[in-house]
């Protein structure tokens, strides 16, 4: 099922379903495994509507409203926390930038899936 299924057929056992959605860079130990989030952050308060750094607390206060009454309406919701990020698209030297930016890293390009 998907989120618009699930969002129709929840409420009625009692449950609201959304997503959060997180498209903006966040500095965690896992991201930090990828070798290049800085680089990605760095973009990211750059070009981002809300210049800042994406914090876990504010994904974590995110959950907790939609957990909350607040929220006691909203079922099927894809709620985006990235500073803006999904609202503007690509940046102009976005994809060229990106390129330069992992050029050097050691990225397997043919792995196979």
């Amino acid at each position: 099922m998907d989120l618009k299924s699930l969002s129709i057929a929840s409420p009625r056992e009692g449950l609201a379903i959304s997503l959060i959605k997180e498209e903006g860079p966040l500095r965690s130990r896992a991201a930090k495994a990828f070798g290049f989030i800085d680089m990605i952050i760095d973009y990211s308060l750059e070009n981002a509507p809300l210049q800042k750094e994406l914090s876990a607390e504010e994904m974590g206060s995110a959950a907790a409203f939609l957990a909350s009454p607040l929220a006691s309406a909203i079922t099927g919701a894809v709620l985006y926390v990235d500073n803006g990020l999904n609202a503007m698209g690509v940046g102009v030297d976005g994809p060229v930038r990106f390129l330069n930016l992992i050029k050097d890293l050691d990225i397997p390009r043919d792995a196979k899936h």
